[in-house]
């Protein structure tokens, strides 16, 4: 082998057939598979038939000048590339060449663009033209979306968006023109000249709207109201603070599953009422069955008296001022079709004080999931108590015990607790 080696061959590799070697080259990163050129001349610059290249992470740790070799690979890359491209992933540190790069990855009836740079970069009109388009997901560090020619991304199913400054409605007017678009994601977006923010799909199907990261820094730039008008959504998920003009939502009578962090600050200003904001946003939601939710001020915000008539499952992040478990009975009491509870963050939370039972921990929850700190475990198995004393539908308590907790001690009181179902098995992983 080593003397096939020197003498410019690789054995039995070097009269594989060029179909196979293509083959082969598919399950390599893209790296891993432009190397192979200096196996043999039969090898040599395959890799420009791929159908699909991952260059995310190239420019990791490079110098300048090796940044501008790189750039003068990819011009090589595109222009010897021949065949469809499935999907292109590029990280780029300069934005100079990607209207040309990604006019020739048009040409190739490429479907899958994923994009990344941290200088601004306003995105060409041509890319908006696409016919094969299905999934676009660009991170571009203050980039925009402006365009004068019309949208016909007919074929786009999947959108992210992260860190892009939206400066006129360009942006929404895509959404409401890509008719089969399924997925959108907005991750850490700015919209500093729009107060209304629209987004109407009837094909969305699942829709994350998450710029907690803005929460803090900028919150003036957050004085919103939000328009919603997708009745096709089965998956939802909102991370932000209450929109300061309220919301305008048409009811989600698909959704199936619901993610809400709301972290509010009492110094900001607020336009419209908060309970009557928050009210608005939840009743969009209420039909959904799966629920997990975070807020860091209930007793402002969630409406008192609030139902989920659907809801069969609730992950929950516990409040850290809701030390005696007030608010989460408050909560349970709007959910009286509830299977399964799982607790995070539970801290210092204790329940044993009262004999105050929400009735669907009597009449329906199966299963509860929490977990065990190093920190309070004491008050921690008083919830484990307070549970299996009044879960007389209870299936399973799994409780997850953390390293530094005493596990011996942990699980001989787990097991010691009377127990309401006597069908109940205390899992302690």
């Amino acid at each position: 082998m080593a003397r096939n080696v020197r003498m410019g061959g690789l054995g039995g590799f070097d009269g594989l057939p060029f179909e196979l070697i293509l083959h082969i080259m598919g399950f390599l990163p893209t790296k891993d598979a432009v190397r192979t050129s200096i196996l043999s001349t039969k090898w040599r610059n395959r890799f420009v038939l791929l159908s699909s290249f991952d260059l995310y992470d190239c420019l990791q740790n490079l110098s300048p000048a090796n940044i501008d070799k790189f750039s003068l690979f990819v011009d090589r890359l595109l222009s010897y590339t021949r065949t469809d491209i499935e999907k292109f992933s590029l990280y780029a540190w300069k934005t100079d060449h990607l209207d040309d790069w990604i006019a020739k990855l048009l040409s190739r009836s490429l479907r899958e663009l994923v994009l990344g740079s941290e200088r601004p970069y306003t995105l060409p009109d041509i890319l908006f033209t696409s016919q094969t388009l299905l999934s676009m997901k660009l991170d571009i560090g203050g980039g925009d979306i402006r365009f004068q020619t019309n949208i016909t991304l007919s074929s786009l199913k999947n959108l992210h968006v992260t860190n892009f400054v939206f400066t006129d409605g360009s942006f929404f007017n895509l959404i409401s023109t890509c008719r089969v678009l399924q997925e959108l994601g907005i991750f850490d977006c700015e919209f500093p000249d729009t107060i209304v923010l629209t987004f109407q799909s009837v094909s969305l199907e699942r829709f994350i709207l998450d710029s907690t990261d803005l929460v803090f820094e900028i919150a003036d730039q957050l004085d919103h109201a939000i328009e919603i008008s997708a009745p096709s959504l089965s998956y939802f998920k909102y991370m932000d603070r209450l929109a300061s003009r309220g919301y305008n939502i048409t009811r989600m009578c698909s959704l199936e599953e619901a993610h809400v962090r709301i972290h509010q600050e009492q110094r900001l200003p607020f336009v419209v009422d908060q309970m009557l904001s928050a009210h608005t946003l939840f009743t969009a939601i209420n039909n959904t069955r799966h629920l997990n939710l975070g807020i860091n001020l209930p007793e402002m915000i969630f409406p008192e008296g609030f139902v989920f008539h659907n809801l069969v499952i609730l992950e929950y992040e516990c409040c850290e001022d809701d030390k005696d478990g007030s608010w989460l009975l408050k909560l349970l009491h709007g959910m009286p079709q509830l299977k399964k509870l799982v607790l995070v963050k539970v801290r210092e939370m204790s329940l044993l004080w009262t004999e105050e039972v929400s009735p669907c921990l009597v009449n329906s929850v199966q299963e509860i999931e929490f977990f065990l700190y190093r920190r309070r475990t004491e008050k921690q198995l008083d919830m484990a108590e307070y549970f299996l004393r009044h879960g007389s539908m209870l299936q399973t308590l799994t409780v997850h015990i953390g390293v530094q907790v005493s596990r011996s001690r942990v699980i001989e009181r787990l097991l010691g607790f009377p127990r309401s179902s006597v069908s109940c098995r205390v899992n302690p992983l």
